[in-house]
């Protein structure tokens, strides 16, 4: 069994957290996963809270695990709204319903994203996503 990352109570999670998002862009899920989740038991409330699951639900999608991906992009979007990761991952849940052939569920994401965070980037592309199946203006 692996031995991860854990955030001791001296230890600032923002360097757990650094280390995991480096795991994961090696491509090393089973380490970041173990650093993103032992940010989120140190500090569930905590700055990086959002983006430790938002990396979860990257994760999950790249390994193919879309439960677990809409799962933790959800955990994002609901326990974090006004986190800067909160469209991103609004975006990302609307577009694996769409790919899983969930096409209601995903579209309502997709418009919740755009009437949350009209300005956004990640609004834009879910404007374009709708536009491109006919569902949008």
């Amino acid at each position: 069994m692996v031995s991860g990352p854990r955030v001791a109570p001296e230890e600032d999670p923002a360097g757990v957290f650094q280390k995991a998002y480096a795991d994961y862009t090696r491509g090393d899920y089973e380490l970041a996963t173990l650093g993103f989740n032992s940010v989120l038991e140190y500090r569930p409330d905590g700055a990086l809270a959002d983006d430790a699951l938002y990396y979860l639900g990257e994760i999950a999608s790249a390994e193919d695990r879309t439960g677990d991906a809409l799962v933790w992009y959800s955990r994002v979007a609901d326990e974090h709204p006004s986190g800067d990761k909160a469209p991103a991952a609004v975006l990302k849940k609307g577009l694996v319903l769409i790919d899983t052939n969930r096409i209601g569920e995903g579209v309502i994401q997709l418009d919740h994203l755009v009437r949350t965070w009209p300005e956004s980037e990640e609004a834009r592309l879910a404007r374009n996503k709708l536009r491109a199946m006919g569902v949008g203006p």
